[in-house]
């Protein structure tokens, strides 16, 4: 696990460091630390290094006036200090806008949503529970927050659609030419009921009394119960069909479920 300055994007680094943070309030860059459930994976390279959008910083930071500043600088923050992160508290950020050596945005779907939880004042953990009111962003934050996002990666629009048309809020994105989803949500609008197993660290589905086969779906743990999947896969073993459709410039997709 990476800290301080070390394995960080140069953007990244400009940012906390126009924030006043120095290198020793930077607790986590490039990393795979369980507790972090993925979110701090390498997504690409920059300078011949890789890098993440996730930042964890020391709580000795944290205050209101520091979370503005933080979405000035160009982050999505969140607070973590209540419940299972009372022993770890910190704050975690996502910084918007970087790109590789290719000047390609290579964001994991993890921290782009987020990104988009943070857009709606949610607090980017399994559930998406509105943020805690002291951390809670302003209008005004949250204008910055969606302008910065959209400038950056305006392929967010990736969407999965219902046989009536109404499209399903699972999280949904374009991993090369795959779209994945958060599982839960989609299993639970398809009308399946969804446990999480604490023995093999897993969601297991039923409808109709069957248990579904969800071995096909390349289902990955990414923070708690957070557990993406491929929609094909996800939704024909619910019984749909799959008709994929690229959008306009080919960075996004939809996909419309029929029976």
């Amino acid at each position: 696990m990476a800290r301080g300055f070390d394995l960080i994007h140069p953007i990244m680094e400009a940012a906390l460091r126009n924030l006043g943070v120095t290198a020793e309030k930077v607790t986590q860059t490039v990393g795979r630390a369980a507790a972090s459930k993925g979110f701090h994976k390498a997504e690409g390279k920059i300078q011949g290094h890789a890098y993440s959008s996730c930042v964890d910083l020391s709580w000795s930071l944290a205050s209101k006036a520091f979370k503005s500043r933080m979405v000035e600088g160009g982050f999505a923050p969140f607070f973590r200090h209540t419940g299972s992160f009372a022993e770890n508290r910190h704050i975690h950020a996502v910084c918007i806008g970087l790109t590789d050596d290719l000047h390609q945005c290579r964001i994991l779907p993890g921290p782009r949503q987020q990104i988009i939880d943070a857009t709606r004042n949610l607090n980017g953990l399994v559930g998406h529970a509105p943020i805690e009111r002291d951390y809670r962003f302003t209008d005004d934050e949250l204008g910055d927050l969606r302008s910065a996002y959209t400038a950056w990666a305006p392929d967010f629009a990736t969407q999965v659609l219902r046989p009536d048309g109404l499209r399903i809020k699972c999280y949904a994105f374009l991993e090369q030419r795959v779209v994945r989803c958060e599982a839960r949500v989609l299993l639970e609008a398809l009308g399946a009921r969804v446990v999480w197993s604490p023995t093999d660290q897993t969601i297991h589905a039923s409808k109709d009394v069957r248990l579904l086969d969800l071995s096909g779906a390349e289902l990955e743990l990414e923070g708690g119960q957070f557990m993406r999947g491929n929609v094909r896969q996800l939704a024909e073993a619910c019984g749909y069909a799959v008709v994929f459709a690229w959008n306009a410039g080919g960075a996004s997709a939809t996909v419309s479920l029929t029976i």
